[in-house]
């Protein structure tokens, strides 16, 4: 009897042991694939065209605290690096150039206040992008003082963006504290929030294609090596993609579509509605404005300008659906909004199609920005305001 019961213990405990022998090899191999390997997230963007890993890069060299960080899609990225190379007078990189001296300029000669402003606005970003960026990476001793984020519909109605875990900018900054959103996300599949999850947790697995490519290389290598042609990947298969860093003359604008072209892209982005998406932009957007009452980061969301030709295709009550409710969010939070979508922003002039400024579009925005700024928040938390030692007392950031 005792022998049988040993043995039933035996075949009990026998696949437990085995579990946990395989669960520690598994943390010894993604502990020795982190420390051993470059296959940091970082690692697989291209320097030469990822705003999120330029602006991530940036923030990690910086180390003087910025007054005020821009944040937003294109249209304020645009603007800021058009304005910078007039501000300097000479040319600058259109995607790694993050300091916005003509906004500096603007806020001296309209108040009278020397700021350090910088743009980690990310072409494309949505609210969900612009929530991960604050939360992951202008948390530390070096993040701004304040925050200015233009928005427009974009940001939270885009077609082309297939769902949040879809963006370069979520895929970079996303953590582990990040799940508990991610699997209430309604249109994300249980296998894709599952990944993600495992990615979190796991280097090995989140570089598992990478791996299984150089697995294969390796053991292809013999027969690569004796006969070259046989594993020549098709000319049809080479992808060549066009860099979008390089210099900014002052005055020069970024590179841009037609207006026909900017109108159709941006048709598809707004039609047909997707509810489902703006929600769940919307509740990015709330975090972000409740994690800067929380760190005590004053934040200014300012309503970006768009042509009135580019509101004219958005669908019936679309845009005025966006502003209710995000000024609602602005309120609950004790945010402020200002609309700077009107004139003469917004007038056809100064665009290069119906949504980009153009460089006298983009001087023109901060001089108004910096205005919009002089009777805000923002500006009373800069040391350069006779307010800021009553809002910056010792402990409030």
């Amino acid at each position: 009897m005792e022998l049988s019961l040993s043995s039933s213990k035996f075949r009990i405990t026998a696949p437990v042991s085995a579990a946990i022998v395989a669960i520690m090899l598994l943390f010894a191999s993604n502990l020795w694939l982190a420390r051993q390997t470059n296959l940091s997230r970082e690692s697989k963007l291209d320097p030469h065209l990822s705003d999120a890993l330029v602006v991530s890069q940036f923030c990690a060299s910086e180390t003087k605290q910025p007054d005020i960080a821009l944040l937003g899609s294109s249209l304020v990225a645009v603007a800021s690096v058009q304005a910078a190379a007039i501000a300097v007078n000479k040319p600058v990189d259109r995607l790694s150039h993050r300091q916005s001296e003509f906004f500096d300029r603007a806020l001296h000669t309209n108040l009278g206040m020397n700021a350090n402003t910088v743009c980690l606005a990310l072409g494309g970003a949505m609210a969900s992008d612009a929530y991960l960026l604050t939360k992951h990476v202008l948390n530390g001793a070096e993040r701004p003082r304040a925050i200015v984020y233009g928005i427009s519909v974009r940001d939270f109605q885009d077609n082309l963006m297939f769902g949040v875990e879809t963006s370069e900018a979520f895929k970079l900054f996303y953590g582990l504290d990040d799940l508990p959103d991610i699997w209430q996300l309604p249109r994300v599949t249980a296998d894709t929030k599952l990944a993600l999850t495992l990615a979190a947790f796991s280097p090995l697995w989140e570089n598992r294609a990478i791996l299984s490519k150089q697995v294969m290389a390796t053991a292809l290598k013999p027969v690569s090596d004796n006969y070259p042609l046989l594993l020549k990947p098709e000319a049809s298969t080479l992808v060549s993609t066009m860099k979008i860093d390089g210099p900014l003359a002052p005055g020069e604008a970024v590179s841009h579509p037609t207006g026909e072209r900017m109108k159709e892209a941006y048709q598809m982005r707004y039609s047909p509605l997707a509810p489902h998406q703006i929600r769940t932009q919307l509740a990015y957007f709330n975090r972000l404005l409740a994690l800067c009452n929380q760190r005590h980061v004053p934040i200014l969301v300012v309503n970006m300008p768009i042509s009135t030709d580019n509101v004219a295709i958005m669908p019936p009550k679309l845009y005025q659906y966006y502003l209710t409710e995000t000024q609602k969010l602005c309120k609950q939070n004790s945010v402020e909004f200002q609309d700077l979508n009107k004139q003469p922003l917004n007038q056809s002039s100064n665009f290069l199609e119906t949504v980009h400024l153009n460089p006298q579009g983009s001087t023109a925005f901060f001089d108004a920005l910096a205005k919009t700024v002089g009777t805000s928040a923002v500006a009373q938390s800069l040391p350069g305001n006779p307010h800021y030692a009553a809002v910056n007392k010792p402990g409030s950031l």
